[in-house]
């Protein structure tokens, strides 16, 4: 009984492991749930972190990706738009707080690093500073590192998220407890 146990249990992560980039090129909602960390632009100087979930849609057809950012103190919803079939997308959110693109790697739709070319905005209009950084993403897990830097250039802040899927049930287990008054 353990041994199929064991080989079901084999199968089944096999499975996940090969069927979840093969869903993205069709589209797909995964959820992660995690912490992102805020310190110095050195890394020196810890400014705390948050709780963070992160619903991610990726849509071929559409050539976009969404993704909705909860924590306990905001949302943020970004947009992804694919540049003319490649594998560079524009970025921005709703709240008008930033635009630039992001540039993936890997296999088409099934890309698993990206790097960002992000600069931050006020009433639309551009306030210097920027965002580089890069991502992973794989199965399990969504990591990402940000630089902020000012408009002279000097690093002024260190944002890293370190995110694991969750089931779509436990993602909403952790939002109904994040929202809670």
């Amino acid at each position: 009984m353990p041994i199929r146990i064991g080989i079901s249990f084999a199968i089944g992560l096999f499975l996940s492991m090969t069927l979840v980039p093969s869903a993205l090129a069709v589209g797909l909602v995964s959820y992660y749930a995690g912490n992102v960390t805020y310190s110095s632009g050195d890394g020196s100087t810890s400014y705390g972190g948050t709780t963070t979930l992160v619903k991610r849609t990726v849509n071929k057809a559409r050539h976009e990706v969404t993704e909705v950012v909860l924590q306990p103190d905001r949302t943020f919803v970004t947009h992804l738009r694919q540049q003319k079939k490649t594998s560079t997308f524009t970025a921005t959110d709703d709240g008008k707080t930033f635009r630039g693109s992001l540039t993936f790697a890997g296999p088409e739709w099934k890309w698993t690093q990206w790097t960002y070319a992000i600069e931050t905005t006020a009433n639309g209009e551009a306030t210097g500073e920027k965002i580089s950084g890069e991502g992973d993403i794989s199965p399990f897990k969504l990591t990402t590192t940000k630089l902020i830097t000012d408009a002279t250039g000097k690093p002024t802040m260190l944002v890293r998220e370190d995110l694991d899927r969750v089931s779509p049930p436990e993602y909403e287990k952790l939002k109904a407890e994040m929202t809670k008054p």
